[in-house]
């Protein structure tokens, strides 16, 4: 049986929304829902899967037409030098007046003043991880070989708070993900069946292991996390392959004791997908995937908005002149998305920057981010930051560079 790539992502917490259209989507439902959002008049119509070929996707699939890429204006402010960190970063989150950012290996996470004047890369004990912020911690989940998967809290210039709280004693060669939410965290891991999940304090863990879902077969994960915003409450989706159906996007919900919503399918085909990052606005969640080839039309970066219940909102939305996805976030009013999405010029890669509001549309062209560049996996966390947003990147010079678009 050939390896399973499996990839997550922590949704934000779902808070009292109002209600919404949803005209196209997945027609799976809601297994065992127990409410989480108010809406007005009851939960919105299921909604139908939009004609159209997609690849495979089993949605439908919209063009969003390629802009030329502008160059940004103002230089990039450098954080550390040439090859002091590894080539790229996700999860861009603040702690205090600092900035957190994993790098895309999982090796540990970069802590820098929010102006890009200074910072450190912190290399951590567990491995293939994330990080998000806890109070005024920082908060590593990941793994060793060896110990299992566990959590470590570092203060906000970097020193180890304590020593690692031991999560579960299942040694992991997968990435580990956390999410935020009030005072608990959740990590979430992949296992040959599943996604399996247990909640932590700053203490100790809060409640017993359990599994967030039992949908198909895995063996490795990578995913993209953003913090929750509701007290006890989580999302995640993820994808990969499944012998029996092909490769399964789905949605499912947990708590910090236990799972709160039964998993259901987004969409399910033979086009393989993983999932780079989702984020929340006022009234929507967008999530970036990044789609492989399908009958030499190429690979692409591709945008779907969700309903406050985790359903499809939108057809998949191919973003035209990108190559994969990189990353996305909310700005602080909650109204826009700002994606960071891989391009190439000529045989050469670049990271391009774009926003969309919670609709899809778009509202600006791209904007190149630095000069072109010959490594393969370029990558940026993205934030918001007054009234933008701030991207954490290599630069082309090999350097780690800011950039406020």
């Amino acid at each position: 049986m050939s390896p399973v790539r499996v990839t997550i992502a922590l949704l934000l917490g779902i808070g009292a929304c109002r209600s919404n259209d949803t005209t196209t989507g997945s027609g799976d439902g809601i297994a065992n829902d127990d409410g989480g959002v108010a809406f007005e008049g009851g939960l919105p119509p299921v909604p139908t899967i939009p004609d159209g070929y997609d690849g495979g996707l089993g949605i439908g699939l919209v063009d969003v037409p390629d802009t030329p890429c502008a160059p940004r204006g103002g230089a990039l402010h450098t954080i550390l030098a040439k090859d002091a960190t590894p080539a790229g970063f996700r999860d861009l989150r603040h702690v205090g007046t600092r900035i957190v950012a994993t790098a895309t290996d999982g090796s540990g996470f970069l802590l820098a003043d929010a102006d890009g004047n200074g910072g450190s890369f912190v290399k951590t004990a567990l491995v293939r991880g994330s990080a998000d912020v806890l109070g005024d911690q920082v908060f590593f989940a990941g793994s060793t070989s060896t110990t299992g998967v566990g959590v470590q809290a570092y203060s906000s210039t970097g020193q180890p708070a304590a020593g690692v709280i031991a999560l579960a004693d299942e040694p992991r060669n997968e990435p580990v993900r956390i999410g935020v939410s009030g005072n608990a965290a959740l990590v979430v891991w992949p296992t040959f069946n599943g996604m399996r999940a247990r909640a932590t304090n700053a203490m100790a863990p809060i409640a017993a292991t359990y599994d967030l879902a039992l949908t198909h077969k895995t063996s490795t994960a990578s995913a993209a996390v953003t913090p929750a915003i509701a007290p006890d409450l989580f999302a995640a989706v993820f994808s990969g392959d499944d012998t029996g159906a092909g490769h399964l996007t789905a949605y499912a919900r947990g708590s910090t004791t236990g799972r709160a919503q039964d998993p259901f399918a987004l969409f399910v085909g033979p086009t393989a997908r993983h999932v780079v990052g989702i984020a929340r606005a006022k009234d929507a969640y967008a999530m970036l995937a990044g789609v492989d080839d399908v009958d030499g039309i190429g690979s692409y970066a591709m945008l779907v908005l969700l309903d406050p219940y985790g359903r499809l909102a939108t057809a998949g939305l191919r973003l035209l002149g990108t190559t994969d996805g990189a990353a996305i976030a909310a700005n602080d009013a909650g109204t826009e998305f700002g994606v960071v999405a891989r391009r190439k010029d000529g045989d050469q890669n670049v990271l391009a920057f774009r926003t969309f509001d919670t609709k899809g549309a778009p509202l600006s062209g791209w904007v190149c981010l630095d000069a072109p560049s010959p490594e393969p996996d370029l990558g940026g966390a993205i934030g918001a930051q007054g009234q933008g947003y701030a991207i954490v990147m290599r630069a082309a010079d090999g350097s780690t560079a800011l950039a406020l678009p």
